[in-house]
């Protein structure tokens, strides 16, 4: 049921094709509250870059492209069968 969960979160962020700094944020605090999680996939890829990308502090447009491919790879499997590798 929590991966329902993050897959909805994860399509209500992209609905719009567009990844703001608050939605990343409020999916880090999503994720830290469900660390029962971890070593499930998908919610081990996403933890990671989610942390990479806040880690320094400031999100480049690179790292939003990241998120933004990684979302979209969760959400359309079918579309991007390399994202189970």
């Amino acid at each position: 049921k929590s991966l329902q969960g993050l897959k909805q979160i994860i399509e209500k962020t992209m609905v719009d094709e567009i990844i703001t700094e608050n939605e990343i944020n409020d999916l880090k605090f999503w994720l830290d509250h469900n660390i029962q999680l971890i070593g499930n996939y998908p919610f081990d890829k996403i933890n990671n870059i989610v942390n990479q990308v806040l880690n320094d502090g400031q999100i480049t447009d690179e790292e939003f492209d990241d998120l933004n491919m990684v979302f979209n790879e969760f959400i359309n499997p079918l579309n991007n069968a390399h994202f189970a590798s």
